[in-house]
């Protein structure tokens, strides 16, 4: 895999952490020149934040149109690791060149998954802060507006099982184009406004994946991370509307991808 592809903008950041600054790829959405200072969060631009294993922020910046500028507002999520290798690492990787660097992974991965019409979030540009014998990395992609994950509408029992069935499709989509997911969870699955459905953080994610095991046992791990959060939801809040939705909705889900899938 080349550092650099054709289609990808090479950029030094100087100022950016790092054995001389930091290298930023980016698809000139923004600009010829990337505006590096989004990928430093104390930035004025900075409207709020979110939890994870990736640290995230809300931010806004313009971009020109024929008709002058417009408002896009976008997502910056640090690359930080999670586990035991979180405590004792952080934030940190071992160098491997810029192409294998996980943020640069990612960013190629999703730009080949939008290309393909597969439902995620437009990455805008990705940075990597090698220092010594490790690096340091971040993405930016655009926010999607008004989306909310999918666990959030079953805590409060909005999710209705069509959308079940439109998330079940989705995912089949996806392995249909042989794309497998690192950590499908019901955190990394968002519905916007209008019911559709997107999967985020394609960390460690691969396309060129045939086998039917691995591509099921995505939703292995979906149906794990929906059982844990009836484990952790809080005492003395509505956990039976929340099971039973599970309870009734997993199926309306396995139909979904069924059909997706061209099986029913």
């Amino acid at each position: 895999m080349p550092d650099q592809t054709d289609d990808e903008i090479y950029q030094r950041d100087p100022d950016g952490a790092g054995d001389g600054g930091g290298i930023i790829l980016h698809d000139g959405r923004l600009g010829a020149v990337f505006p590096a200072e989004l990928f430093r969060p104390e930035v004025e631009a900075i409207q709020g934040g979110g939890t994870g294993r990736g640290e995230a922020a809300f931010l806004s910046a313009t971009r020109k149109t024929e008709d002058g500028e417009e408002a896009v507002a976008l997502v910056l999520r640090h690359f930080r690791r999670g586990g035991l290798l979180g405590r004792m690492l952080g934030d940190r990787y071992i160098r491997n060149g810029l192409a294998r660097s996980r943020p640069v992974r990612e960013w190629r991965l999703m730009r080949e998954l939008r290309r393909q019409g597969l439902p995620v979030p437009a990455p805008v540009a990705v940075r990597v802060a090698p220092r010594g014998l490790i690096y340091r990395g971040d993405l930016i992609t655009e926010r999607l507006e008004g989306a909310v994950p999918l666990a959030d509408l079953l805590e409060a029992g909005n999710a209705s099982l069509t959308l079940w069935q439109v998330v079940g499709a989705t995912i089949a989509r996806f392995h249909a184009a042989g794309a497998w997911h690192a950590d499908l969870n019901v955190r990394n699955i968002l519905v916007d406004e209008g019911s559709g459905v997107w999967l985020i953080d394609w960390d460690r994610g691969r396309l060129g994946v045939g086998r039917a095991g691995p591509l099921r046992a995505n939703l292995r791990r979906l149906r794990r991370s929906l059982d844990k959060e009836v484990k952790s939801h809080p005492a003395g809040s509505n956990t039976a509307l929340l099971e039973r939705s599970i309870r009734e909705g997993w199926p309306a889900l396995e139909r979904g991808y069924h059909r997706g899938a061209g099986n029913g």
